[in-house]
C-alpha cells in the first residue's frame, strides 16, 4: 500500500470516527497538510461530503495527473473515445483523419520530421490547446513510473498503469489496430501511437500491449493504432 492509499484510508477513518461522535462534533477540526504545511482547515460541522478526483480538464478533456517527473499529464481516454474503456478511433503515423484502408499504397504522409509538429499532430488537431501525442521519451516514462497491470475494466480487457509516485492510474484498453481495411486483436491486444519517428523513417515508435506485456517497440507508420494524448 503506497502513501497516498494510506493516507486516503486514515482520513476516511478520523471523518467516520469524527461524525460518530455527534456530541463534539462541532469542536472536531480536519486538518490536511502537504509536506508539513497546512493547506485546509475546517470543523466537520461545516463539511458535508468529500470528494477525492483523479482526473481534471484541460480543453474539455480529462485528464490524470500521475505526478511523473516531466509534468506530463496523459488523458483519460483515447482519441475518439468519451471513458477509458472505449476503443475510439485509428489512425496512422501523421495523418490527422481515420482511413478506410491502411496500407503504404495509401498512406498519404510523406514527411519525415523527428516528432510530429502540431498541424500533423491528430491529438492537437481534435482537442487543442497544448494536447499532443506523447513523445517516444514519455512513453518511456510512463512505463518505469508505473506498476502495470493487465485486467477489465467494465468487461474490456486492457492495462491499467498506476503510478509508483501518487498512486493515480489510467487505463488503456486493448483495443486491437488496422492494418489494410482488417481490424486485429480486439480485446486481446492494441498500438497506442507515440509521435516520435525511429531511425528508419518509414517507422515510429508506439506502445504496444497484450497480455503478457506492456513495452515500446517501434513499426510501420501507416498501421492504424489508437491514439492516447497527453498535455502540460
Amino acid at each position: 500500500m503506497n502513501s497516498l492509499q494510506l493516507y486516503k484510508q486514515l482520513l476516511s477513518l478520523i471523518i467516520v470516527m469524527a461524525l460518530s461522535i455527534t456530541s463534539v462534533i462541532s469542536q472536531t477540526q480536519i486538518e490536511i497538510y502537504n509536506d508539513g504545511e497546512i493547506i485546509f482547515s475546517d470543523y466537520v460541522s461545516n463539511i458535508d461530503s468529500i470528494k477525492i478526483k483523479r482526473a481534471t480538464q484541460h480543453q474539455g478533456k480529462e485528464y490524470v495527473d500521475l505526478g511523473l517527473p516531466s509534468g506530463v499529464k496523459w488523458a483519460a481516454y483515447n482519441i475518439g473515445a468519451t471513458k477509458p474503456e472505449e476503443f475510439g478511433k485509428y489512425y496512422s503515423w501523421g495523418d490527422t483523419y481515420a482511413q478506410t484502408s491502411y496500407t503504404l499504397q495509401t498512406y498519404s504522409y510523406t514527411s519525415n520530421p523527428e516528432n510530429l509538429p502540431m498541424e500533423d499532430d491528430v491529438a492537437n488537431k481534435s482537442w487543442g490547446g497544448s494536447w499532443r501525442m506523447p513523445t517516444e521519451i514519455e512513453i518511456e516514462e510512463l512505463l518505469e513510473n508505473c506498476n502495470c497491470t493487465w485486467g477489465e475494466k467494465s468487461g474490456v480487457k486492457g492495462y491499467t498503469l498506476t503510478s509508483k509516485i501518487n498512486g493515480f492510474s489510467i487505463f488503456l484498453p486493448a483495443s486491437g489496430w488496422y492494418y489494410d481495411t482488417t481490424y486485429n486483436a480486439s480485446n486481446t491486444a492494441a498500438y497506442y501511437w507515440s509521435n516520435t519517428r525511429a531511425y528508419n523513417t518509414y517507422r515510429a515508435h508506439c506502445i504496444y500491449l497484450s497480455s503478457d506485456k506492456i513495452e515500446k517497440i517501434e513499426t510501420n507508420r501507416f498501421y492504424g493504432f489508437s491514439v492516447r494524448p497527453v498535455c502540460q
